[in-house]
């Protein structure tokens, strides 16, 4: 897996922590961030390929069939998951592999829906301007990502 080696844990820790300082000051995260990922996940995935490496793990194609229905959500609710979001599971599913990216994805959204039940009960009395609000997710999935990428698997090996 690319997040086993150094080069790719340290890849995905700065891309985690950019993805979410975007995500809560601009609501928006670049592209070329994604594309930037998805170039070192393939050449790494190439390199071993070429090294005359052992069959890749299951993990690949696991969380494949766990973040592509939810890039396919993103896109059909017009973003009730940010696409930033499902594309941001999608690559680091692709670096870190199915069980990390079931880590994030079973500690982030609880975490971010306690904190929506919060914000509607502090604001009960108005919830005609809650609909229009926006709550940025990558922040809630950011400390489990980060946790996945240094306690599963041994930490830095």
């Amino acid at each position: 897996m690319f997040a086993n080696s150094a080069f790719g844990r340290v890849s995905l820790i700065l891309f985690s922590l950019a993805c979410a300082r975007e995500d809560l000051q601009q609501q928006s995260i670049p592209r070329f961030l994604f594309i930037a990922l998805f170039i070192a996940e393939l050449l790494f995935y190439l390199q071993l390929f070429v090294g005359g490496a052992r069959a890749l793990s299951s993990e690949i194609p696991a969380s494949l069939l766990l973040s592509l229905p939810l890039l396919g959500f993103s896109l059909l609710t017009r973003e009730a998951l940010g696409l930033g979001d499902a594309f941001f599971l999608l690559a680091f599913g692709l670096g870190a592999g199915f069980r990390r990216l079931l880590f994030v994805l079973t500690l982030g959204f609880p975490a971010a829906a306690l904190f929506s039940l919060c914000l509607l009960c502090l604001r009960y009395g108005k919830l005609r301007s809650v609909g229009s609000q926006r709550l940025p997710l990558l922040p809630f999935l950011l400390l489990p990502a980060l946790g996945s990428l240094f306690f599963l698997h041994g930490g830095l090996s």
